[in-house]
């Protein structure tokens, strides 16, 4: 045991030095404590706001490439509908350079045509004249087995002229296309 030879009122201001210190120091500590924490928080705070703005930018980059998808997909379906609508327009069209050549295949020598129209209901009038009756009915038995392009011809008029012993003639076709689309 060690003896102290100091007063007694100075050993009492010694130990209060010593709580002092002691307790200015514990104070410090925890300051320091506090304020590293407090610290910890804020940059934790830092980085948990600037991750919420990058999700949040990102979610509205996300927002505006889906308006744009939504936009080029309407574009696309519009696009894919005007295709399909050309496509069934072309696939329905009359080719009318064949018709007219199936109908020029078959003319005779002596036989002329002079008019071909075209009705609104799709029938083809075809006027001409010929020398040989035989020829008219050898061209509309052509006519009339050539289905694929024809259907229905028949003779709607006749006349024979006096001054150079021909035959006019009418014939009314229908299209092989055409019938088929009544049909359905």
């Amino acid at each position: 045991m060690a003896i102290n030879l100091l007063p007694q009122n100075l050993q009492k201001a010694q130990k209060h030095h010593n709580y002092k210190l002691i307790s200015v120091s514990l104070s410090l500590v925890l300051l320091i404590s506090l304020v590293a924490t407090t610290a910890g928080l804020f940059a934790y705070r830092y980085t948990v706001t600037k991750q919420y703005q990058s999700i949040d930018k990102q979610a509205s980059d996300l927002v505006a490439q889906i308006d744009t998808k939504k936009t080029e997909e309407w574009y696309l379906r519009s696009i894919t509908q005007k295709s399909k609508t050309a496509r069934e327009f072309i696939d329905k069209r009359i080719n009318y350079d064949q018709i007219i050549e199936r109908l020029v295949q078959s003319v005779g020598d002596t036989m002329t045509i002079g008019d071909l129209s075209l009705k609104d209901d799709g029938t083809l009038i075809l006027s001409g004249s010929t020398e040989k009756l035989s020829q008219l009915a050898t061209y509309l038995k052509n006519l009339a087995e050539d289905t694929d392009t024809f259907a229905k011809p028949q003779i709607t008029g006749l006349r024979f002229s006096d001054k150079d012993y021909t035959y006019g003639f009418d014939i009314s076709i229908k299209l092989a296309s055409e019938t088929k689309e009544g049909n359905n």
